[in-house]
């Protein structure tokens, strides 16, 4: 945020004894897409550069997958707000279709954000990160952290037969849930966080995704399973 845009500072006391709640969710592409329709309506769609990116640019040779700076999107009043202390931009609905379809064919999983961090509470932003850059993905990836997620869907593939071990579910998938071994793909159902990634990917249309709301928690990994270690 830009300190010389004057804003008046709003303070909230939480009582010592207030519960918390904490529920991001993972929505596969069409049902963010159902969001940007709805907001879309209300012209009040806003674009922001993509912190984890930036940062990781910072650090070494940047984003693995080449994702765009401006990726995440916010919605409403609270995006308006960010657009005033100058961070972000509105966009259009068309050209927010346009990003996500760049993000999503470059491997961003779509990470729904509630109001307070409460589900229960209206969406208020979109992260769209791969798990190279990703603040929650990338530390689990390196076995820093565990990874906890509220999951609407499961992915399960069609026919093994046609599976034609192009490699793109592993490549893609944010967790290793896809793996190709002996070039067969494995798929370890409890590590599917419902991202989609491997169904968009997939070039023979081979996997599905199923309606599967669950909470999905997944262990730090062991050294030997760690996916990035520079």
């Amino acid at each position: 945020m830009n300190p010389a845009i004057k804003r008046k500072n709003k303070k909230k006391t939480i009582p010592i004894s207030a519960s918390m709640t904490h529920d991001p969710k993972v929505y596969p592409s069409f049902l963010v897409d159902d969001l940007v329709e709805e907001y879309g309506k209300k012209n009040s769609i806003y674009v922001f550069p993509c912190v984890c990116r930036h940062g990781k640019s910072l650090i070494d040779t940047g984003c693995s997958f080449d994702m765009p700076k401006e990726s995440c999107m916010a919605f409403g009043n609270i995006a308006k707000a960010w657009e005033s202390w100058g961070y972000g931009r509105r966009v259009s609905k068309e050209e927010a279709i346009e990003i996500l379809k760049e993000v999503r064919d470059r491997g961003a999983v779509h990470s729904v954000i509630h109001e307070k961090d409460d589900c229960h509470l209206p969406v208020a932003a979109i992260c769209n990160c791969c798990w190279d850059c990703c603040s929650i993905l990338k530390p689990y990836n390196m076995g820093a952290v565990a990874l906890m997620y509220n999951a609407s869907y499961s992915a399960r593939i069609k026919d093994d037969a046609d599976c034609k071990s192009c490699g793109n579910c592993e490549k893609f998938c944010p967790t290793t849930a896809m793996k190709l071994i002996d070039k067969a793909v494995s798929f370890d159902k409890d590590k599917c966080i419902g991202c989609g990634q491997c169904a968009y990917q997939c070039r023979q249309n081979n996997i599905e995704m199923y309606l599967n709301e669950r909470v999905v928690y997944l262990p730090i990994l062991k050294k030997s399973e760690a996916r990035i270690t520079a």
